[in-house]
């Protein structure tokens, strides 16, 4: 595990151990164990944090197939984050702006991350005719998840990445076929496409969409607004 990880959950450990001395569920003699606990030192550091930028965004829409593609729109030029992308419904988007009401994780649903993220989210040109497309491929619903599963609820993200992001950006530059189908009787090892971003998550949309915009001509007001409430 990463270092900053590492002392995430340690800061964690600590609270509970607090609570629990609070609580006098363990021997206040013994205070809390976790304070003597230190991270340990050869404990990798964080990566380097990455960004897409407008380029890279535009490779990713232009490659990956539906839904991804909307979904990946949606990151990149509105800035939600991954759990605010499972729990976007129709009846949050009014044709100009996103409502930004709940962030779904795994089988919860919670309020947004923090308070300034709870507001709306001006969609701006480019995303709104995408935003029409995907709407119409829908069959035109008017309320439920906007990246709904067969079943009707938020679609996971995580199969979506398994099953048709990355075999799609990790193709083979010679025969143009996904990493996992190449295997020992290949005729030829796998080389990634270089012309194809690499992927480094739902985040690096957020980190790049204020170089995103700017890009796409939007207004510095606009893009102020929108950092304003995305960070």
């Amino acid at each position: 595990m990463k270092r900053s990880s590492l002392k995430h959950l340690k800061n964690l450990l600590s609270l509970i151990f607090d609570e629990a001395l609070r609580l006098e569920c363990i021997d206040a003699a013994k205070g809390n164990p976790v304070r003597l606990v230190k991270v340990p030192k050869q404990a990798p550091a964080a990566d380097e944090t990455c960004s897409y930028d407008l380029r890279d965004v535009e490779t990713m829409l232009a490659v990956l197939p539906e839904p991804a593609a909307t979904v990946c729109a949606v990151a990149a030029f509105a800035g939600l984050r991954r759990s605010e992308l499972r729990g976007v419904r129709w009846e949050d988007y009014d044709g100009d702006q996103i409502k930004v009401k709940r962030s779904v994780w795994e089988a919860f649903t919670n309020p947004p991350k923090t308070k300034r993220s709870k507001a709306s989210v001006p969609v701006i040109a480019r995303l709104r005719a995408i935003l029409a497309a995907h709407k119409l491929a829908c069959g035109n619903p008017v309320a439920g998840p906007m990246f709904a599963n067969g079943k009707g609820n938020p679609a996971n993200l995580n199969n979506l990445l398994s099953r048709t992001i990355l075999p799609v950006l990790n193709r083979c530059g010679i025969c143009r076929k996904a990493k996992l189908a190449h295997t020992a009787e290949s005729s030829h090892e796998y080389v990634r496409d270089g012309s194809l971003p690499e992927w480094h998550g739902f985040h690096s949309f957020r980190r790049g969409l204020g170089s995103t915009l700017y890009a796409l001509g939007v207004d510095d007001l606009m893009i102020s607004g929108f950092l304003d409430t995305r960070t």
